[in-house]
């Protein structure tokens, strides 16, 4: 199994809304795989901060498995990113041109790339 293709194969990517600030994937859990304690629901968010770390993330998801693991390989990596503030920031998919990812192709994180598919907000 891979998870590219079973828990994690409904991903949404929200671009980061400024250079200092991480993209973030999201993932729509399926319902066999969902748990009361996931963050957002049945919505599991990764922060991504660097192409690097894209590519990473991409190979995570298509290493296959005998069984389903965590998608936490970002969970405990301090962060690349350096400000000399604090930023807060809405994440808007419909303003930052956010895509569905494909299981078969991964998303730029370059800011304010666009690319071919739809995207919704999660409900």
């Amino acid at each position: 199994m891979r998870l590219g293709n079973t828990i994690a194969r409904q991903r949404l990517h929200y671009r980061r809304p400024l250079p200092t600030l991480p993209d973030v994937c999201l993932i729509d859990i399926p319902q066999p795989y969902a748990s009361p304690s996931l963050p957002l629901g049945r919505y599991y968010p990764v922060i991504i901060e660097t192409d690097v770390e894209w590519r990473e993330w991409d190979r995570f998801l298509n290493i296959e498995r005998q069984v389903p693991v965590a998608p936490d390989l970002f969970d405990r990596r301090p962060s690349v990113l350096r400000a000399g503030t604090i930023t807060f920031a809405h994440y808007d998919p419909a303003a930052s041109g956010c895509q569905r990812i494909r299981p078969t192709s991964p998303p730029s994180s370059s800011p304010g790339r666009s690319r071919s598919g739809t995207c919704r907000p999660p409900s």
